[in-house]
């Protein structure tokens, strides 16, 4: 029962690295657009210690790959990587976009080099070289590894040999160009894992497999469905989380809702960090070995993405259209409209939230609503200076 904390990559990668909620760092909540500055970068990564830089004292080298929103790799404390903000030459032809009919990768990547870097479309499509050359050549100095392609996403482009797997008659291209790419992605994981056995790593390696949002393709169209990315509904944040540390990590399933906050402190534990008391994440290894945590609820929040013409919100509170929070089999969802009902579902017995119980269950709709706001209200506070009503 993994979640991320908001259903859009930006500032769900963001807390991946960083160990705190989008509307803390506050990359990617609207505030922005789609990007920042880099004395913005610099500042927020400063306030909250990326990943990389608090492993950089158990001497630690680190490599970004792929999907990558907050400028040069350099700024986050990489000592190695690929994205640098700036445009790169064009690509080999095998990444023409089937839909779009663009070719190669500089054309289909002009709108978002500034971003993620046209390298965050070449991992992992045109192989994983750079990976192994980072691994094999860091003189035995323990690493970290932000593999992060851009795969399943757009463009779905996928090799013949999977397209034709998931041909159907009924089936939609578009749909099946989407499957495909899901296999092709899990093939360079496997690619990723086998390496890592071939270089006799994988017993003293932590991996982490997640997904930074969900995402529904919808049949015949180049678009997903509503309740899926951007949206706070199960089909937006759920994700697998799993951890796979042979000798170390026994195979289990574990019901315990867990979060991508929890990634970074369970990372620093796993290198013999004492996670800082500042991240509000736990440790998985402890519930991966059995031992209790001290969390009965987690917490989320989904914004408007980006500023528009007549909307130019300035705080992460004014971006933000729904705050949510799971708490056992319940979740709640408050919309921002003040005339907009919560919506409550049993995520066990309804999983695609088809029915909203709120009416029914008005005093866990109270008490969830209570859990949301006590999370939510002190951090705002500092944000603005004063408490909101």
């Amino acid at each position: 029962r993994g979640y991320v904390p908001s259903s859009v990559c930006r500032p769900s990668l963001a807390t991946m690295i960083t160990g705190q909620f989008p509307h803390d760092h506050k990359f990617g909540v609207g505030i922005d657009g789609l990007s920042a500055n880099r004395r913005v970068v610099q500042e927020r990564f400063k306030r909250f210690p990326p990943l990389p830089q608090r492993l950089r004292q158990k001497g630690y080298l680190s490599f970004q790959t792929g999907k990558w929103w907050e400028r040069d790799y350099r700024l986050a404390g990489f000592t190695h990587g690929q994205t640098t903000g700036s445009p790169v030459p064009n690509s080999v032809g095998a990444n023409a976009d089937p839909t779009t009919g663009h070719k190669g990768l500089g054309a289909l990547d002009r709108g978002m080099s500034f971003l993620a870097g046209a390298e965050g479309l070449r991992i992992g499509r045109e192989g994983l070289v750079p990976v192994y050359d980072f691994i094999r050549n860091r003189d035995d100095h323990p690493f970290f590894l932000w593999y992060a392609p851009m795969m399943p996403h757009t463009p779905h482009n996928p090799p013949k040999r999977l397209l034709r797997r998931y041909q159907a008659p009924d089936r939609p291209k578009t749909v099946t160009r989407y499957m495909a790419m899901c296999e092709w992605f899990d093939e360079t994981c496997g690619e990723l894992l086998d390496f890592l056995d071939e270089e006799k790593l994988s017993d003293n390696t932590l991996v982490v497999f997640v997904v930074d949002n969900g995402y529904i393709q919808l049949p015949g169209l180049n678009w997903f469905h509503k309740r899926s990315k951007l949206s706070p509904y199960e089909a937006g944040i759920r994700t697998p989380i799993l951890l796979r540390w042979p000798g170390k990590i026994k195979p289990a399933r574990h019901n315990t809702p867990v979060h991508t906050i929890d990634l970074a402190p369970t990372t620093l534990a796993a290198c013999n960090i004492d996670p800082p008391a500042e991240l509000p994440g736990v440790d998985l290894l402890r519930i991966c070995n059995g031992q209790a945590v001290q969390r009965d609820v987690i917490f989320g929040a989904t914004f408007r993405h980006k500023p528009s013409k007549t909307y130019k919100p300035k705080t992460p509170d004014d971006a933000v259209d729904f705050r949510w929070c799971v708490a056992n089999q319940w979740k709640l969802v408050l919309p921002r409209q003040l005339d907009a009902p919560p919506q409550l579902f049993d995520v066990i017995a309804d999983p695609h939230e088809m029915n909203n119980v709120a009416t029914q269950q008005p005093n866990e709709v109270t008490r969830l609503r209570e859990r949301i706001d006590r999370w939510w209200l002190p951090d705002i506070e500092k944000e603005t200076g004063k408490a909101k009503k």
